[in-house]
């Protein structure tokens, strides 16, 4: 892990609503402490509380949240560049901060009384789930297309930083990836 102070920021704020600016400014004053909590939180495989309790303090929570229910209704764009910010200071504490204030935007897509489920006694209620396809196990062109261009672009990703897997058998060179329908229901690839 790394601190946010070795790392430099090389976007230009300027441009932001004065708003949107002491946010992202409250998300950057978290870095050292992420960066001070990171191995504390890889050992116990799970954040301290103390982290979501700063993550709620800042308000950063509810930049997706429907302003009705107390939120921002912010851009996505701000929320991303947060969740890109708190990786300075720990990518596992951005990766939950990430997956907790996007289901704001989600719980924000279901009808009313959902929300009002959700926020109307607490308006600083969190939530988390694991999405699944509603559609079982049928098969569609577009699905298998989507899931080999996905496999593609990471074995590229791996590719690109280096990883061992990528390099040929044969010549010691980053390997050319092809795959069948095949291969990426089975999810491996030929080379």
């Amino acid at each position: 892990m790394t601190s946010g102070s070795q790392l430099p920021h090389f976007t230009d704020d300027s441009a932001l609503p004065e708003a949107e600016r002491r946010l992202l400014g409250r998300a950057r004053t978290l870095i050292p402490r992420l960066a001070e909590r990171a191995p504390a939180a890889a050992a116990a495989r799970q954040l301290p509380a103390q982290t979501i309790a700063e993550y709620r303090d800042a308000g950063i929570l509810r930049i997706l949240q429907p302003k009705r229910f107390g939120g921002m209704q912010g851009r996505f764009s701000l929320f991303s560049r947060i969740v890109e910010e708190l990786t300075y200071g720990c990518a596992s504490s951005a990766w939950v901060y990430a997956v907790l204030a996007e289901h704001q935007w989600i719980i924000a897509q279901y009808p009313e009384q959902a929300q009002v489920d959700v926020w109307g006694d607490n308006p600083e209620a969190v939530a988390s789930s694991s999405l699944a396809p509603r559609t079982g196990r049928q098969t569609c062109r577009r699905r298998l297309a989507a899931e080999r261009a996905l496999f593609i672009l990471e074995r590229l990703r791996l590719c690109a930083v280096g990883d061992p897997g990528c390099l040929s058998r044969t010549s010691g060179r980053p390997a050319v990836h092809r795959l069948s329908p095949g291969a990426a229901r089975r999810g491996r690839d030929r080379r």
